[in-house]
């Protein structure tokens, strides 16, 4: 693997195979990625907060992506793109899009700021009441691919932008509440 600085971007790669495990707290200095050669067994894990008015992209291919502590907390991400045969998660905060690929663990909440919507490409198991979240401008849209389960309560607030749930919701694990808003909504069952 290396680190590499290109421009003002900022990259951790591994193309060989292998994990990449950041510890600790992460500050982002420029537009970021973490990538994985990909295989199985290739992933990525931060196990602290990460913040930093920057764009951040992390890409485990087959492997898993775990971001283990808050996503711009104290200061918010310009993006963040998060793609894995699992992501897990907890709040993410940024002022643009989002956008998830993978089965996802949820323990917390997902917020646009700014404008952008929030793509959870995938079926999504919360673990904490969570809440999905845009800056509500036309546009800004929420939408989650997969089957949404977990005994917790889910919020989907997308403002003038559509919400789509377009799988099941709740049909293996219930939800404790669900509420959704948007311009217009799209839900498959509940």
């Amino acid at each position: 693997g290396c680190l590499c600085l290109v421009g003002s971007e900022m990259c951790i790669r591994d193309r060989v195979g292998g994990a990449i495990r950041v510890g600790g707290p992460v500050t982002l200095a420029a537009d970021s990625a973490i990538v994985t050669a990909g295989n199985g067994g290739d992933d990525v894990k931060v196990t602290g907060a990460i913040n930093g008015p920057y764009a951040l992209l992390v890409d485990a291919g087959k492997g898993k992506a775990t971001l283990e502590g808050v996503v711009g907390g104290t200061s918010a991400l310009k993006l963040l793109s998060v793609g894995g045969s699992t992501v897990s998660l907890k709040s993410v905060t940024t002022t643009g899009l989002q956008d998830y690929a993978g089965t996802v663990t949820l323990a917390g909440d997902l917020v646009s700021t700014v404008g952008g919507g929030i793509r959870v490409g995938g079926p999504v198991t919360l673990a904490a009441d969570s809440a999905i979240v845009t800056a509500g401008n036309g546009g800004d849209d929420v939408k989650v691919t997969g089957a949404v389960n977990g005994a917790y309560a889910l919020l989907v607030d997308a403002g003038k932008g559509k919400a789509t749930l377009e799988g099941a919701v709740g049909g293996t694990s219930a939800l404790k509440l669900l509420s959704v808003g948007g311009s217009a909504v799209s839900l498959k069952s509940v």
